[in-house]
């Protein structure tokens, strides 16, 4: 394991993915609250209009206004009831299309922040670490800050960072296993026979635990993925693998890592 000292401190785009993420998040909730909020008020506007329309029936007049010159009968009510109601759907309707509109914005300049930080880590530093695993493990570290933040969650809480090593989930024996708790599993797996069908099988497990659990991503690495695609195709081959998660592959060679595809 590296040592704290070895451990990178938050950069400027580290603050800036990580405010992102949170912003993304809080928007969503208040996206919810907003369209609950609209949901019982229209619930609530339903009620008075029945219970009107009810004494109504009845013949039973329910002034609402201390006055005796100026009473409301339930056509007054229906018709604010109906005014309201058109008014709460237009107001859903609005904020559930601008809001799915700003949340793909967020995802796109997620998926676009990732990428970068990806090229920027494997193509221009170099690893630390003794084991494959450590090293890896310093590397995706600097590409995904939420690695750092929960690593700082554990320290203020007096408690060690860990990670799984060589853990079997389901049919498989992923090399690093970690959780970061707001997304959920990171996993890496070094490719064996660095074949298509190999890392086919990697993927169709990987979905099974999906399936029980949230998944963040899964790194898969190799040592040549130009011999696993080259009979039909790098990009053909990776799109055709029906994935339930974002998969990215690394290559490694004496010199370092390099990225060979991304989600």
């Amino acid at each position: 394991m590296l040592k704290e000292s070895e451990e990178e401190l938050f950069t400027l785009d580290d603050r800036m993915r990580l405010s992102l993420n949170k912003f993304k998040k809080m928007f969503s909730i208040a996206l919810i609250i907003v369209i609950f909020v609209f949901i019982f008020s229209g619930y609530g506007l339903y009620k008075i209009f029945l219970i009107e329309i009810y004494l109504d029936e009845l013949e039973v007049e329910l002034p609402l206004l201390d006055d005796e010159s100026v009473s409301y009968h339930a056509t007054d009510v229906e018709s604010a009831f109906e005014i309201s109601l058109a008014v709460v759907i237009a107001a859903i309707a609005w904020m559930g299309f601008r809001g799915i509109k700003i949340h793909k914005e967020l995802t796109y300049l997620q998926q676009q922040k990732i990428r970068q930080s990806y090229y920027l880590t494997f193509e221009t530093m170099l690893p630390k670490g003794v084991t494959s695993t450590e090293k890896i493990l310093y590397m995706i570290t600097q590409v995904f800050p939420e690695i750092k933040e929960e690593k700082k969650k554990k320290e203020k809480k007096g408690k060690e960072f860990k990670y799984d090593e060589d853990k079997k989930i389901k049919n498989i024996v992923y090399n690093l296993s970690l959780k970061i708790c707001d997304e959920g599993l990171l996993l890496v797996k070094f490719l064996d026979e660095n074949t298509f069908d190999e890392l086919k099988e990697i993927v169709k497990n990987t979905n099974k635990i999906k399936k029980q659990t949230k998944v963040f991503r899964l790194l898969c690495v190799s040592t040549n993925f130009d011999d696993v695609f080259q009979d039909y195709g790098f990009e053909e081959r990776v799109n055709s693998l029906s994935r339930l998660f974002k998969l990215d592959l690394i290559e490694e060679s004496p010199k370092g890592y390099s990225m060979a595809w991304i989600d």
